[in-house]
């Protein structure tokens, strides 16, 4: 299924995987030789009607991205098996364009029409 995600998918496209499966099963079906995603980054958000979604300041801000270690784990401080959480996996399709600065010239000269 990944494999037609991925052929779909337009360079430079994102796959966002929503699930309750942690890294260490998720990413066996990420990362392989045919799907060479340009980066895969994680975030963590609270589900519904768990203690974390009714937490006023929330320890992390859904945006920001957790770090993952060589072995796929989050480090020690992380729970893995906290039930609170969905896992978002982002997945950046290689060969994006990439930006080019945007020569400067004169401006064009003001057509006017007439009516």
């Amino acid at each position: 299924m990944l494999s037609e995600v991925y052929r779909v998918l337009k360079p430079g496209g994102k796959y966002f995987l929503i699930s309750c499966g942690d890294p260490r099963s998720r990413m066996a079906y990420l990362k392989t030789d045919s799907l060479p995603w340009e980066s895969i980054t994680l975030h963590t958000i609270p589900r519904t009607n768990s203690r974390r979604s009714h937490e006023a300041y929330p320890l992390r801000k859904i945006t920001e991205p957790i770090l993952l270690q060589k072995d796929l784990t989050l480090g020690p401080l992380f729970n893995l098996e906290d039930p609170d959480l969905h896992f978002v996996y982002v997945c950046l399709k290689v060969g994006g364009p990439k930006i080019k600065p945007v020569p400067v010239e004169e401006p064009l000269p003001m057509l006017r029409c007439k009516w």
